[in-house]
C-alpha cells in the first residue's frame, strides 16, 4: 500500500467527480463561446448551469482546503491548491462575465 487515501461520496471517488465538474465546465464554456449550443441547450440555461457548477466548485474548494488545513494540517497537497485555484478562478470568470 503507497498510503494514499481516495475519498469518496456515495461510493464515487472524489478525483472523478472533480473530473466531471471540470469537463462540464469546459464544455459549457466552448459552447458559450462558440455559442453553438448542443443537445437543446439555450444560452441563458447553459449560463445557469455553469455558473452552479462553478459555484458548487469552488464551495467544495473551500471545504476541502478547511479541512485540509484542520485535520491535515502536517500534508500538503499541491494537485488540491492548484484544484481550488482554478475553481476559484472559474467562478470569479463565470461572475464577471456572466
Amino acid at each position: 500500500m503507497n498510503g494514499t487515501v481516495v475519498l469518496q461520496f456515495l461510493g464515487i471517488p472524489l478525483p472523478l467527480i472533480g473530473m466531471a465538474a471540470y469537463g462540464l465546465v469546459a464544455a459549457l464554456g466552448v459552447q458559450l463561446a462558440s455559442k453553438n449550443f448542443r443537445f437543446g441547450i439555450e444560452k441563458p440555461t447553459a449560463e445557469a448551469v455553469l455558473l452552479g457548477a462553478t459555484t458548487s466548485m469552488a464551495a467544495a474548494s473551500a471545504y476541502f482546503l478547511y479541512i485540509l488545513t484542520t485535520r491535515f494540517s502536517d500534508s500538503s497537497c499541491s494537485y488540491c491548491l492548484l484544484s481550488a485555484f482554478l475553481s476559484f478562478a472559474l467562478f470569479y470568470v463565470t461572475v464577471k462575465v456572466g
